[in-house]
């Protein structure tokens, strides 16, 4: 690595603004950002756009640090995008009160680069805060203020990842698991035709005949019962 590269690498290019803007910090991580060459061409493409203050390479954690005093950093984004970048939003506000969260299951979203395509897409949306992704569960959770999630979910089905809220999957899930009337009565039945027939035996061991009354009912209703519940069943 040249003597002039490592100057340039250690203090950031400086761009002048006539507006009085409060200056933005966005940290991005840029996986194929790893050598001299990518600084160079990053360089020669975000130092045309207006607004942008300084640039800070980390090549070895392959970060980048833009300060700038944009309203919105999409276009940002999308100058590294167009130079095929790919690059991670990794710096996000601190939380702050009365902010909520929405939890997504997204079946198609399992390899970072669904992670990073997400990140772009809701990092820089009005409200959202903070994601945090589980890629192994193929969770997102979004903490943002935007009251209502479907602005987050719509965002999501446009970039065609399918979203479906946590909550929606969760009522689903009872719902298939839940067992119906009819099952739960079918296995009544069956509990008490086995506890008639254990008490027919029991009756008939100790009064020593097995043809009492008792235990001539207690052995029709415990095989009228369980017949009726294996009909039911499909199984007779």
């Amino acid at each position: 690595m040249s003597e002039n590269h490592n100057l340039n690498s250690a203090f950031p290019i400086k761009i002048e603004s006539s507006t009085k803007v409060p200056s933005n910090t966005l940290v991005l991580h840029i996986e194929k950002m790893d050598c001299p060459t990518e600084e160079s061409l990053i360089r020669q493409k975000l130092e045309g756009i207006k607004g942008i203050e300084s640039l800070e390479f980390n090549l070895i954690q392959r970060k980048l640090t833009v300060r700038h005093h944009l309203q919105d950093p999409e276009s940002i984004i999308n100058a590294l995008v167009s130079l095929d970048m790919e690059p991670v939003v990794e710096n996000v506000p601190k939380l702050p009160s009365g902010s909520s969260q929405a939890i997504f299951i997204i079946n198609n979203m399992d390899c970072p680069t669904e992670e990073a395509l997400i990140r772009n897409k809701l990092s820089t949306m009005n409200g959202v805060i903070e994601l945090d992704f589980n890629l192994m569960q193929r969770k997102l959770t979004v903490t943002h203020t935007l009251g209502k999630s479907d602005a987050i979910q719509q965002a999501l089905i446009d970039i065609d990842m399918h979203a479906v809220p946590l909550v929606a999957t969760a009522i689903r899930a009872q719902s298939e698991s839940k067992p119906t009337p009819n099952a739960q009565k079918k296995w009544w039945l069956l509990g008490l035709g086995g506890i008639a027939a254990i008490l027919a035996e029991v009756i008939a061991w100790t009064g020593g005949s097995e043809k009492s009354w008792p235990v001539i009912m207690l052995a029709i209703f415990s095989i009228v019962s369980i017949a009726s519940t294996y009909k039911k069943a499909g199984l007779l």
